[in-house]
């Protein structure tokens, strides 16, 4: 039996954070509670389970869970899908290595070095021109991809208020965290292999 949909988008977000706490999963139009009880739901199913260690604490996806979000992407992936879904992560893939080296040079920036940084902040809002019409026509193929823009503006903006922990920071929902998961979602989308590219 195939599950609805709410369970398959909370599997997929599983699939892409690796391990996610409660509040990360809150990106879905229903109330905590639902969520909640989606996890349950998996959790009963075998799908789920919640991990705890020193360093996280959250909900991750089983070897089953797995298995079954990996059916579920094959089967929703059409050979139409692919070939329109392909343009636009084209577009994401000419951006990439503008964005990685854009990474490189803020992580070498020294935190007392306001203007380099803020010079950084400005390129970056550049490129965010160009990667958030690129998202818009991936998110008119598939939905979720708009989030993905909605997310890396946040960031952007978040930057220019001056928390400089969302450029590249793991701790936050930062342009980096945000990037590298679109990415990751391209590429589970169309069938690709990060390490073939």
């Amino acid at each position: 039996m195939t599950e609805k949909p709410e369970e398959h988008a909370v599997l997929h977000a599983l699939r892409l954070k690796g391990v996610a706490a409660l509040e990360s999963l809150l990106i879905f139009d229903a109330p905590e509670e639902e969520i909640q009880d989606l996890l349950a739901a998996l959790t009963r199913q075998g799908l789920v389970i919640f991990r705890e260690s020193s360093r996280i604490a959250g909900w991750t996806l089983t070897e089953a869970g797995r298995q079954r979000h990996k059916e579920e992407l094959t089967r929703s992936r059409s050979q139409e899908l692919v070939v329109a879904l392909s343009h636009p992560y084209e577009e994401f893939l000419t951006l990439n290595p503008t964005f990685k080296d854009l990474c490189a040079h803020w992580q070498a920036l020294h935190a007392e070095d306001l203007q380099a940084r803020r010079a950084a902040i400005d390129a970056l809002g550049l490129l965010h021109q160009d990667v958030e019409n690129t998202l818009d026509r991936a998110g008119m193929i598939v939905g979720r991809f708009i989030r993905y823009r909605e997310d890396l503006r946040n960031a952007l903006e978040r930057l220019h208020s001056g928390d400089h922990r969302f450029f590249t920071s793991i701790n936050v929902q930062s342009y980096h965290n945000v990037w590298f998961e679109c990415h990751e979602d391209f590429l589970l989308t169309l069938g690709r292999d990060r390490s073939e590219e």
